[in-house]
């Protein structure tokens, strides 16, 4: 097929239809996502820090009688507690 020389009139006419076959291909495969990225909306920005989840305020009884129940408070850049709090609760019949 591609022995022979092509001329200027066979690329203009190939190229033409390899064209025409790129615009009837890429819209039907490119518009839904193109579609999906123009109606998604990015998320509102947090008026302050995102803070984690509470989940250090859950009390930790202690394996002996009685509970100490202990709250820590996050720790500071140098790794020490900001707060730490300790309740020592006993016997229903001791209080």
């Amino acid at each position: 097929m591609f022995l022979h020389r092509f001329r200027t009139k066979h690329w203009v006419l190939l190229s033409a239809v390899l064209f025409a076959g790129l615009l009837l291909l890429l819209p039907q495969g490119a518009n839904p996502s193109l579609a999906a990225q123009e109606t998604e909306t990015p998320a509102p920005a947090t008026p302050g820090p995102n803070l984690l989840p509470l989940i250090f305020k859950i009390p930790t009884p202690t394996p002996i009688p009685g509970w100490d129940i202990e709250y820590f408070d996050n720790q500071d850049l140098a790794g020490a507690p900001v707060a730490h709090e300790t309740k020592t609760y006993l016997f229903p019949a001791e209080e």
